[in-house]
């Protein structure tokens, strides 16, 4: 599948994981996005309307609990594929795939 066209949006407060991310996306073809907390990656996915969003588990402001809960709630994101990225474990991944029908999840640190 081409990635032309798919926007991809991750939210991360890591300045350095959002540019990684960024990198190796976008080398991939995918429209990358970016935001650093997660009432950040709401305002974005408003104004951008992402095809998939990359979401970190602890952040400021608004954690990835909270940001996955809030775009579940809007039926226009329910069936937008959610990745955590996350650096507490499996058990942390394990609840958002049951609570919030996330898609995938890793752990930090992470091979590009």
């Amino acid at each position: 599948m081409a990635a032309d066209g798919i926007k991809v949006l991750l939210i991360d407060d890591s300045p350095t994981v959002r540019r990684l991310g960024e990198l190796i996306l976008s080398q991939h073809g995918y429209a990358v996005y970016t935001a650093e907390d997660g009432e950040q990656g709401l305002e974005m996915c408003m104004k951008i309307r992402p095809s998939v969003i990359l979401v970190d588990f602890i952040m400021p402001k608004m954690n990835g609990h909270t940001f996955c809960r809030k775009i579940r709630e809007d039926d226009s994101f329910k069936d937008v594929p959610l990745i955590l990225i996350s650096s507490k474990g499996e058990s942390v991944g394990e609840a958002f795939e049951k609570e919030f029908g996330v898609l995938y999840y890793f752990s930090k640190p992470f091979e590009p």
